[in-house]
């Protein structure tokens, strides 16, 4: 089975969603933010330093953050080792300061693995159309354009994952996916912030 680390944690978990929220004088003084959404490889050595803790949040493992300019989540350093631990070029951390923390952060910006999926193993079906199988989608431009032209309407019903990963995260939803090794892991290590749900959003084979 799959799994999700969801941020959005209740109350009980992190205090207050989201827990990081913007700094008042990143605008105050023309800053412009860091701004993922709009830039995926954002350099590793870049410091973040646009957020400051939410007075009602707690302090966990793993702080959520949920703006236009980036969405997902800080780790401490406890969590980013234990994450390193699986050997996963797609994960890259950038180092977060938050004033009020003397302790350091990292924002997980998990890359989309979209060059390990083996397309020709793969399915997609055409949501307007019962759900018929489409058989030439052989990248992700291929869905963009699809979608753009009006061609099909493509979405994915089984991903083949042509590399044994444990945590990935592809092109077609915004979820980081692990595998029940990740989730045991970070489940005996005692890491705090987080809810583990299982993940159904998409069939993947990884």
């Amino acid at each position: 089975m799959l799994y999700t680390l969801d941020f959005e944690a209740s109350e009980k978990v992190s205090g207050t969603y989201p827990q990081l929220i913007f700094r008042h004088d990143v605008f105050e003084n023309g800053n412009e933010p860091v701004n993922v959404h709009s830039n995926k490889s954002i350099p590793k050595d870049l410091i973040i330093e646009d957020y400051v803790l939410d007075p009602k949040a707690k302090i966990t493992d793993i702080l959520s953050i949920n703006t236009i300019q980036m969405k997902g989540c800080a780790l401490s350093k406890k969590a980013v080792d234990i994450l390193n631990e699986f050997n996963n070029k797609y994960l890259n951390f950038n180092k977060l300061i938050i004033p009020s923390l003397t302790s350091c952060y990292y924002y997980l910006n998990t890359l989309d693995a979209d060059d390990l999926i083996d397309y020709k193993a793969s399915i997609f079906v055409d949501w307007l159309n019962n759900e018929s199988e489409i058989s030439h989608i052989n990248s992700f431009e291929d869905f963009i354009r699809h979608h753009k032209e009006q061609i099909t309407f493509p979405q994915p019903k089984y991903l083949k994952i042509s590399k044994k990963l444990d945590i990935i995260k592809t092109p077609y939803d915004i979820y980081t996916v692990i595998s029940e090794k990740v989730k045991d892991r970070i489940l005996e290590s005692g890491l705090t912030g987080f809810e583990i749900t299982p993940y159904d959003h998409i069939e993947i084979d990884m």
